[in-house]
């Protein structure tokens, strides 16, 4: 099988191309890491752009690639100091200082200052002409993009060529919707609901009101954008105009954790991408210490934008964990709770890949994130979830439908409730199972995630663009793509039928059946 795919990359792939990447932060950065370095494996020729912003995580550090820096008036790291002061505010802080409004007014705070800094971000970049024409000069086949950070498509508008989107959510689900592709409310649920595929009236009901005001919020907070692309590019498209001509949706999903639903031909799953089979644990010590586990060991990790909480919710959390029988590395890098056991380890990176794929790892403990959950996923290992932001909530519902974790609410978190759950989880082997079920739906394919990104990515290349894949709904009105302008035509037509039809058919007939005059 492996020489098969081999094969068919070698028949199907591209001469050496350059490809220019707009990252993201966080952990999304994480993913597309993987993939430049796949590309550059590749024989391509990779060039990244760097925020000043982003250098606190964004490290020189692959040296096949080329880094292409440009300042912005914040400073490095300020993104994440954004999150930490929400993640406080909202989930992580003194439960005793939070209220709902404060939450909400933090939460508007939080996205308000994201859209300012990536707003002020491309602006910066698209009135740099040096830099611009610099790009230009280079040539590139491609442009690589995360439509979290707002201008990779601009760019590649600018130069003339076509842009491909790695993202994981956007919000309203606009990835869906601007690639045409169809979203029936009836069974696909919204963002943040925490709907499954199968809702009652009620469900169904919120989920098309959900809809409609996610909608409009997002797009009239990204029409803000339409001034820099009135200015630098077109006075007479809007920003939404351009992210919908993206050649290639690659969406860090998959069906083994994702509810059925269609798709467009240019949009791919490729969830898991970042998962591979665990190597050694290089750490000695470490080593050492989950060997002498006797009863197993359990990996808890917030992802990589938490690093740490309040101390009371430490407290609440390492009192817990140190009632197990189990040993339990926890990637932390806060205050140390006084309730801290012996069985905890607390570290400020963790080999997260390893520790999942180690034999003796029995429950992961997870904010959610789909990076960590599909790690889960492919190592089979279920999972305790405390969600925090935006998708989280929906991943972990998606995890406990499936029968292959639980979902817990951090902000009402007891000590009692999370040892109790994670004893539950772990001595209840269905679990297991089911997530062990889910790791083998998840594998298999005929691809790996990684190498159909990749193929996707060198066939939109080799196609200029994959333009054949768009859907005609692109060129269509609203009331055209849905049908009203059809039905309104059938309803004039009914109506004149109605209004009109008596009356000609009386008038034929009586004309029909009048007697004729005799002449002489």
């Amino acid at each position: 099988m492996k020489l098969v795919l081999l094969l068919s990359f070698v028949a199907f792939g591209v001469d050496a191309s350059k490809i220019l990447v707009w990252p993201a932060e966080w952990s999304h950065w994480i993913n597309m890491k993987i993939i430049i370095k796949e590309l550059i494996s590749r024989d391509h020729e990779v060039a990244i752009m760097r925020s000043s912003a982003y250098t606190d995580f964004i490290k020189i550090d692959i040296p096949e690639a080329s880094y292409i820096d440009f300042y912005v008036p914040y400073e490095e790291g300020h993104h994440l100091q954004s999150m930490d002061k929400v993640l406080s505010q909202v989930k992580l802080g003194d439960p005793a200082e939070s209220s709902f409004f404060g939450k909400a007014y933090a939460m508007v705070s939080f996205v308000a200052e994201q859209l300012s800094m990536r707003m002020n971000q491309c602006e910066l970049v698209m009135s740099n002409s040096t830099l611009l024409n610099s790009l230009n000069a280079t040539d590139f086949d491609l442009v690589l993009a995360d439509p979290t950070v707002m201008c990779g498509e601009l760019i590649a508008t600018k130069m003339g060529v076509p842009f491909v989107y790695n993202v994981r959510t956007l919000p309203a689900e606009l990835h869906f919707s601007l690639s045409q592709t169809p979203m029936p409310l009836s069974y696909v649920p919204m963002i943040n609901t925490e709907f499954s595929d199968k809702m009652n009236l009620f469900e169904r009901t919120l989920n098309m009101i959900t809809y409609a005001y996610q909608t409009i919020g997002v797009r009239a907070g990204l029409s803000m954008m339409d001034s820099i692309v009135h200015k630098y590019i077109d006075s007479n498209r809007s920003f939404l105009d351009i992210v919908s001509q993206s050649s290639m949706w690659l969406i860090r999903t998959d069906f083994a954790f994702e509810y059925p639903r269609p798709l467009m031909p240019n949009v791919k799953f490729i969830g898991g991408f970042h998962c591979q089979e665990a190597e050694p644990i290089k750490d000695e010590n470490l080593l050492d210490w989950i060997n002498e586990a006797k009863d197993g060991i359990i990996v808890f990790s917030m992802g990589s934008m938490v690093r740490s909480m309040h101390k009371s919710k430490a407290e609440v959390i390492a009192a817990a964990l140190a009632r197990l029988p189990q040993r339990v590395i926890w990637r932390y890098d806060g205050e140390m709770p006084d309730s801290l056991g012996a069985n905890t380890k607390t570290m400020d990176w963790i080999p997260q890949n390893e520790l999942m794929g180690h034999a003796k790892t029995k429950l992961f403990i997870s904010h959610g994130g789909t990076n960590g959950l599909y790690q889960a996923i492919y190592h089979g290992i279920p999972v305790v979830g405390v969600p925090l932001l935006v998708d989280q909530f929906d991943n972990m519902l998606r995890v406990t439908e499936r029968g292959a974790g639980v979902t817990l609410d951090i902000t009402t978190l007891t000590s009692d409730e999370l040892y109790e759950t994670v004893s539950r989880v772990i001595a209840d082997y269905t679990f297991t199972e089911s997530a062990q079920r889910m790791s083998r739906i998840h594998r298999d394919k005929a691809m790996t995630p990684l190498e159909s990104a990749v193929f996707w990515i060198e066939y939109t290349i080799r196609t200029k663009g994959a333009y054949h894949l768009r859907p005609a709904a692109h060129n269509l009105y609203w009331y055209q793509y849905l049908m009203l302008d059809s039905l309104a035509l059938i309803a004039a037509v009914l109506y004149l039928l109605y209004r009109y039809l008596p009356t000609t058919l009386k008038f034929i007939f009586s004309s029909s059946l009048r007697p004729k005059m005799k002449t002489e």
